[in-house]
């Protein structure tokens, strides 16, 4: 029986991480802590400052290559995640404002990326189903 490749081994052999993970800090001061406390575990961290949903379009965009794992640090209110309160042309170039529901991610960002050994699509965030379902209204 053949034993599948080790992360073990990887780190043992010079890799610096056991794996990466995007971080968005959306306005919330539990960001930081994490990122301190997965970087002790060995868990190479890229934090993302959001501070306009254009941020949060080019770090999920598609644009970019996105972490095998993702995390949102940020507030919600009514399935949708609460945005900075932005005003004037800084607002008015958005391409949504105030906050980011079902609808702006199917319109703006990108779930799928081909699997790395069979090249099919699948899905990047598995545990978005649910959120996406959320809001049948718009």
């Amino acid at each position: 029986m053949v034993m599948p490749h080790s992360r073990i081994r990887d780190v043992i052999g010079g890799k610096l991480a056991w794996v990466e993970v995007d971080l968005l800090d959306i306005s919330d001061a539990s960001a930081h802590p994490l990122r301190n406390a997965l970087e002790a575990f060995g868990i190479q961290v890229n934090l993302r400052p959001i501070g306009q949903p254009r941020h949060v379009v080019a770090a999920l965009g598609g644009d970019r290559p996105v972490a095998p794992y993702v995390i949102v640090g940020c507030h919600g209110d009514d399935c949708r995640i609460l945005l900075p309160e932005l005003g004037g042309p800084v607002a008015r170039a958005q391409p949504f404002n105030d906050s980011l529901g079902p609808e702006q991610i199917r319109n703006h960002l990108r779930l799928l990326r081909p699997h790395r050994r069979t090249g099919r699509a699948r899905r990047i965030f598995r545990h978005t189903d649910p959120f996406l379902r959320t809001d049948r209204r718009l």
